[in-house]
């Protein structure tokens, strides 16, 4: 598999051909320590490729005394032949909680080549954040600096990747309701087995600016969902292991419960409320389904990463879509793939559905519902 890796990120970035490239504009910011605070595990400042540069591995650099909230951040960055998860994170409230783009430089060509996402909790969740919206193919430029642009205005976002001209993804809204925070670059931490790579940074300029023209356009239009479950009563995290082999649902004395709002699509973070942690790292997510009769619905819903259904305190429903399940293809990703057919009587009738994360992956906890 590392191997396997490797020659794929050598004919990506084309193994050791002399490049070429544009000058760093006159109004970078220097890459120096007076001006980028270091909290990665592997990060120094150097000269790659004739340019002043940081390389990073295995976390974050801050960008000192500025706070962002609307405007543009204009970079330009290569990796080295390897894995990695590289880009841009904005309006940082802290190193849980930022908006996020990144490049992943070792499926050069593929849509899953970009992803935009929202890290709430640590949990940065592109299997629940997917499709057009969130990705878009690019082919990385063999040896060459690729140039990635963030211009933000309010809730909305453009991203550009190489080309300046049209934006690859139009972002409405950016998920993380948050206004400003810092500006920092970042690189996933990755372990050693999976052959990590280094991402050069360079040519950085972040300025502010008071409502930036925005050119893009969803490709595919937020439409709501009929019959979608818009607001959740959520758990607090406890340890999923301790639903085995039981067949009812415990008893709600012993639970808290937040309120959380769907997306229109249904799609509802978890993370949004709680982080995933060894022992807990599921949540119960309950809905009270009133019926003026008895009655049979059906409802279709979709997890990340594993649940367990309870209805009216009786287990009705297992299932697990982490990581691979499926076949070898599979990511994981939540969709509309499962639904019950439930026997409503008349009165309350409570939905109960366990959701758990992927500690390894933390890719995603999220549900959605329709009836």
């Amino acid at each position: 598999m590392r191997r396997l890796i490797w020659v794929m990120c050598m004919v990506a970035c084309g193994g050791t051909q002399t490049p070429t490239s544009p000058p760093v504009a006159s109004d970078a910011i220097p890459m120096t320590p007076a001006r980028w605070s270091l909290s990665a595990r592997d990060a120094e400042f150097v000269t790659h490729l004739g340019r002043p540069s940081l390389r990073l591995k295995g976390g974050f650099a801050f960008l000192r005394d500025v706070e962002f909230s609307d405007g543009v951040i204009e970079l330009d960055m290569i990796a080295e032949p390897g894995v990695a998860f590289a880009g841009p994170v904005w309006r940082v409230q802290d190193e849980s909680r930022y908006e996020k783009f990144y490049l992943r430089t070792f499926l050069s060509g593929s849509r899953e080549a970009t992803q935009y996402v929202p890290v709430f909790h640590h949990i940065a969740g592109w299997q629940i954040y997917h499709g057009p919206d969130f990705n878009q193919p690019v082919t990385f430029r063999p040896r060459r600096w690729t140039p990635v642009k963030i211009v933000v205005s309010g809730e909305r976002a453009d991203i550009y990747v190489q080309d300046m001209e049209q934006p690859l993804l139009h972002v409405d809204p950016l998920r993380l309701d948050e206004t400003s925070g810092r500006v920092a670059l970042y690189n996933e931490p990755i372990p050693a087995d999976m052959n990590p790579a280094s991402v050069y940074y360079s040519n950085v300029r972040v300025t502010s600016l008071e409502a930036p023209e925005l050119r893009g356009q969803l490709r595919e239009p937020a439409v709501e969902r009929p019959g979608r479950v818009a607001e959740w009563a959520v758990s607090q995290p406890f340890d999923g292991e301790t639903l085995d082999g039981q067949l009812r649902a415990p008893e709600g004395s012993t639970l808290t419960w937040q309120a959380l709002s769907s997306e229109p699509s249904g799609l509802t973070d978890l993370a949004r409320l709680h982080a995933a942690d060894a022992g807990a790292d599921t949540v119960f997510a309950r809905v009270n389904v009133r019926s003026d009769r008895a009655q049979r619905v059906q409802v279709r819903f979709g997890f990340s990463e594993r649940v367990r259904v309870f209805f009216r305190g009786d287990l009705v429903f297992v299932a697990d879509d982490t990581w691979h399940s499926r076949d070898i293809t599979f990511q994981g990703v939540i969709g509309w793939y499962d639904g019950l057919v439930l026997p409503l009587e008349e009165g309350d009738n409570e939905l109960w559905f366990a959701v758990s994360e992927n500690l390894a992956i933390r890719g995603g906890w999220g549900l959605q519902a329709a009836f």
